[in-house]
């Protein structure tokens, strides 16, 4: 990019001109000015207050409440670790050859590089006035004691993200071509995106007593953001590097309703309790035991309906970044099965050269219902040496459970399940203290 004036409309060319800049540090460029040592402007404010508060209005009933700030200092490692693979002038040097539907990329092109002079072939930047993303989380409680064993407790959290990472790609068109000719497609990134959580409990609670103890709640939860790879596991920008904002829709790890409990049983056998107190063979193989059980059940998560392997994918990373289209059918069936999760006539690929329609995290996907087991044994040896036997046992009853589903309507699994949870597992582990 020559002058900031050429940049498209819509695109900050100032910006652009960072990331160009950002390679070398303590330099100064004709778009932003100087720039520090670090390449990214120190940010200095991020204090950390944490308070919190309890309250006995009553015997036996306790209000608390909570409010904490926190930053992730680690994302500076990871922009430092970008910017040292970036290619540097002398030393390494990248291109990426791309096509558009009007002029679609050759086998015997693939390989050729374009040799235009002055080209930029960084493909990844990051905001010169890049900040640490800022949580605020706040929490009350009310827990109200029934009896000397029983328990109930209403809570409510709130958690607040800003300055959070957004990936975006800007230097490309819905058809796959470059805004700015000379300059590479690349990985922006900024701290842009929010988020916001709201979270309530229910919880009763029982101590254990008579060999007997346990609880179960219930958590009713939504959580909006705009960050498409916040808790995605993957590079994901966002669908129209104009207009980021579109992307606020429901977090990828939103489980709106969720259903636990576990069960604490101690075997009333052995030395002091109510069976085989005095010892013996049928004691030593009996005794001792406690079985915990926990199950889980919550509503699935949210999918988005993404076209992968477009044209509109030319930066490294973006793939599947494009949205489908809505049809105006719904997209629920009265019976999913693995062949038909959804009614994929709902969707469909989008024009060549457009954006999809279709809203992100607009679909959800399959929920989880899940026993584990845990038996665990304390055999005493004299003195301070004792041994401890546990057994584990995960989806303890061997339910399929239905995990991932194919949302992309170019592909021949489309709208089938593709993955699930794993099956039972079952382990055993002996550890000698002494």
């Amino acid at each position: 990019m020559t002058e900031a004036s050429e940049a498209p409309e819509g695109i900050d060319g100032a910006k652009v001109g960072t990331w160009l800049e950002a390679n070398v540090a303590g330099a100064s460029g004709p778009f932003s000015g100087g720039f520090p040592s670090s390449v990214v402007n120190t940010d200095i404010n991020n204090i950390g207050p944490r308070i919190g508060i309890a309250y006995r209005p009553v015997r036996g009933t306790v209000v608390r409440t909570g409010y904490s700030i926190t930053y992730n200092p680690g994302s500076y490692a990871t922009i430092a670790r970008r910017l040292s693979s970036q290619p540097q002038p002398g030393f390494a040097d990248t291109e990426t050859v791309t096509g558009t539907a009007t002029s679609p990329l050759l086998i015997e092109d693939a390989l050729l590089t374009s040799g235009a002079p002055g080209m930029t072939t960084n493909n990844w930047g990051v905001d010169k006035d890049y900040q640490l993303g800022l949580i605020q989380t706040w929490n009350a409680s009310v827990s109200r004691d029934l009896t000397p064993i029983w328990t109930v407790m209403v809570g409510y959290t709130g958690t607040k993200g800003t300055d959070l990472d957004l990936l975006n790609a800007p230097n490309r068109t819905p058809s796959g071509g470059l805004l700015v000719p000379t300059v590479q497609p690349f990985t922006w990134e900024t701290s842009g995106g929010h988020s916001l959580l709201n979270l309530g409990t229910v919880q009763l609670t029982k101590k254990l007593s008579h060999g007997v103890g346990g609880s179960a709640s219930y958590t009713l939860m939504k959580s909006m953001d705009d960050t498409p790879s916040l808790g995605g596991g993957g590079v994901i920008v966002a669908q129209n590097p104009l207009d980021p904002n579109a992307e606020y829709a429901l977090s990828n790890f939103d489980h709106r309703n969720q259903l636990s409990g576990n069960l604490v049983v101690e075997f009333p056998f052995g030395p002091g309790r109510r069976w085989l107190d005095h010892g013996g063979a049928l004691a030593t193989v009996l005794g001792g035991w406690t079985a915990t059980l926990q199950w889980s059940l919550q509503s699935g998560t949210p999918f988005t309906m993404r076209v992968c392997g477009a044209a509109f994918d030319v930066a490294q990373g973006t793939n599947c970044s494009l949205r489908a289209d809505l049809t105006g059918l719904s997209p629920q069936l009265a019976n999913p099965s693995l062949i038909e999760f959804f009614n994929t006539a709902a969707f469909s690929p989008p024009p060549i050269g457009t954006y999809g329609d279709s809203p992100r995290n607009s679909l959800i996907g399959p929920g989880s219902d899940q026993l584990n087991a845990t038996l665990i044994r304390d055999i005493r040896l004299g003195g301070v040496r004792n041994v401890t036997l546990q057994i584990n046992a995960t989806n303890l009853l061997n339910n399929v459970q239905w995990l991932g589903i194919d949302t992309n309507p170019t592909s021949a699994t489309y709208g089938q399940v593709i993955s699930v949870r794993p099956m039972r597992a079952a382990t055993a582990s002996l550890r000698f203290r002494f």
